[in-house]
């Protein structure tokens, strides 16, 4: 079997910060910065829309078209991504993060969590809140 790529595809540059379908014009510096701090928040773009509450298409637009954040979104993406929200916007160099020591037992389950289905991962957090709220009761 012969595969054939077809001439645009072969014109178009693979783009690391925004992966996926390469885009038809360069991502706008707030687009990319946004993508690149998502990123290196280990959150996918259905993650952080649900966390900031818009729809996923909503992120990708705010990544790949959009020339800038919209206002409304800036508070809530900083917080989501927690960075401020001058880091956000590019206003202020990123500092590196200080180094710290090794990560907790319940950072590690925590991450394991991560990697099952939404559906396993919601009846964690249902016993996990159930449990927070038990500890909160019995010291109210």
């Amino acid at each position: 079997m012969i595969m054939q790529i077809n001439r645009f595809e072969q014109s178009m540059p693979y783009n690391e910060i925004v992966p996926g379908r390469p885009p038809l014009t360069e991502a706008p510096k707030s687009g990319a910065r946004l993508a690149a701090l998502r990123n290196a928040a280990n959150l996918s773009q259905a993650q952080l829309a649900e966390a900031i509450g818009v729809p996923a298409r909503s992120i990708s637009f705010y990544e790949r078209k959009a020339q800038s954040i919209p206002s409304h979104l800036v508070a809530r993406l900083a917080k989501a991504l927690e960075i401020s929200a001058e880091e956000l916007l590019g206003l202020e160099a990123s500092k590196p993060k200080a180094k710290r020591g090794p990560k907790s037992e319940i950072e590690k389950r925590l991450e394991q969590v991560r990697t099952l289905p939404r559906g396993a991962q919601k009846r964690i957090l249902d016993v996990v809140d159930a449990m927070l709220a038990q500890e909160e009761a019995k010291t109210s």
